[in-house]
């Protein structure tokens, strides 16, 4: 008996299928509460015990549209709240002991550098990341100004054959929010890090104009008498989201020992940032020009492994939640545990949850429905609109079309099918992470050799 059980949790696992259930229970529309219940009375788990709150949607429906909505959810490495799963874990000590390794690089090394040379950072390199600081902070009240552009679209009321015209009309304006500013960095004469900023940031913004509009035409066509309010929008405007509802979760009350905490932490991951910029990554571009290709790219290993590791805790674990603590936002699941992953679908489905769930709820779920395509299909389409956002940022700092990260995405979506058979086991996790890190380093080493990255710190030289 044991064995069909499993087999039924693993095709829902996969598929989502409502099927394994009596056709009168719609298990994905269910409230938390009675989605356990109904777990319990079907069995599905056997003698195992119901997963907490966090787990049970992406447990039984990871692929469901269910799964972007959002609700009262704690960071996997959330160091701070006692009842975060990470300081449940068996491993929180391992966790400690890494972070305090960290802190511990970080504070030696700016030390051996003072008694050896009589500084602690470069002021040069220091006030060239910094340059146009200002000009790049003011870039954010003009952008939530233009999204009041969106609002006011919704409160006015226009007949339904103008619907097209409005339709028309939003598509433009998203697109018109970030190529505005690829000729305004080349113009203003940005450096590569302000510009990697503004680049982002309007990518965050379009998503965010366009989940507006779409979410309040369908608010509207199910009640005409739907009005939007200024306050539900101006919290999306600076909520960590790319999904707008009516309402979100939200905590009663602002931690701001837990914020003071993020705030070091994300000053302390800049300082870290600095330090692999200033004492790795500048001398290898010095000598990359001499350096042969394979050399070239057996030096990045590393240095790009210890860059994404400190961008991801910077972004997803730091900033992001302390943008969250603000607003009170309550869901804190910004990623889930890519490390564990053993395909690239899945490592992308869990390293950017922001980012794939409007992927999903906008690109793939559309796409899917109207053209009647398969969830691998889809999968494969969520992957390249990924690729491409990487590559406009790519774009907006290099000021150049290089599309070097489009054509490595590309090449790998065959791999996909190839480690399909090493998928969920310890061969995959290998197999995954020895392919993921040779890529990044190639990807970089592509644009070091093809000069472009060597273009980006002339103005530092």
């Amino acid at each position: 008996m044991a064995k069909p059980k499993t087999k039924q949790k693993k095709d829902i696992q996969k598929s989502g299928n409502k099927k394994k259930f009596p056709e009168n229970e719609n298990l994905l529309v269910k409230p938390l509460t009675e989605l356990k219940s109904s777990l319990h009375q079907y069995k599905i788990l056997g003698e195992q015990e119901v997963p907490d709150d966090i787990n049970v949607y992406q447990y039984f429906f990871p692929n469901s549209e269910r799964d972007c909505e959002y609700r009262h959810r704690r960071s996997i490495l959330d160091e701070y709240h006692a009842d975060s799963y990470l300081r449940k874990s068996i491993y929180y000590g391992y966790f400690q002991l890494f972070f305090m390794f960290s802190c511990y690089f970080f504070v030696c090394h700016p030390l051996t550098r003072f008694f050896d040379q009589g500084y602690f950072m470069q002021s040069q390199l220091i006030s060239w990341v910094s340059q146009d600081l200002l000009q790049v902070f003011a870039l954010w009240p003009q952008m939530v100004v233009y999204l009041h552009v969106g609002y006011i679209l919704q409160i006015v009321k226009l007949p339904s054959k103008i619907e097209k015209i409005l339709q028309f009309i939003w598509s433009i304006l998203s697109f018109y929010l970030f190529s505005y500013y690829i000729p305004f960095t080349t113009y203003k004469n940005w450096v590569n890090t302000s510009r990697a900023f503004s680049a982002i940031c309007n990518i965050a913004m379009t998503m965010k104009f366009h989940s507006y509009m779409v979410e309040n035409r369908k608010f509207r066509k199910e009640d005409p008498k739907y009005k939007p309010k200024y306050k539900d929008f101006l919290y999306f405007v600076c909520a960590p989201a790319f999904i707008f509802q009516k309402q979100f979760p939200r905590n009663e009350k602002i931690e701001w020992k837990f914020f003071l905490i993020k705030s070091i932490f994300s000053l302390m991951g800049c300082i870290g940032i600095y330090f692999l910029t200033n004492d790795w990554l500048l001398p290898i571009l010095e000598t990359a020009e001499k350096t042969d290709f394979v050399t070239l790219l057996l030096e990045l290993i590393e240095i790009c492994f210890y860059f994404n590791l400190a961008v991801f805790y910077l972004i997803f674990e730091n900033i992001m939640q302390g943008i969250a603590e603000l607003t009170r936002f309550a869901d804190r699941e910004f990623y889930r545990d890519w490390w564990n992953t053993t395909n690239y679908i899945d490592f992308f489905t869990k390293n950017n949850r922001p980012l794939y769930n409007f992927s999903l709820k906008y690109i793939k779920t559309p796409i899917m429905q109207k053209f009647k395509i398969s969830h691998k299909l889809g999968n494969y389409i969520i992957l390249c609109f990924m690729a491409i956002m990487h590559e406009l940022v790519i774009v907006v700092v290099s000021q150049t079309f290089t599309p070097f990260v489009l054509i490595i995405f590309i090449l790998q979506l065959p791999l996909i099918g190839l480690l399909q058979k090493f998928e969920g086991g310890d061969w995959g996790n290998i197999i995954f992470w020895f392919l993921y890190l040779l890529a990044v380093p190639l990807v970089v080493a592509i644009y070091i050799k093809s000069n472009q990255i060597l273009a980006l710190f002339d103005t530092y030289n």
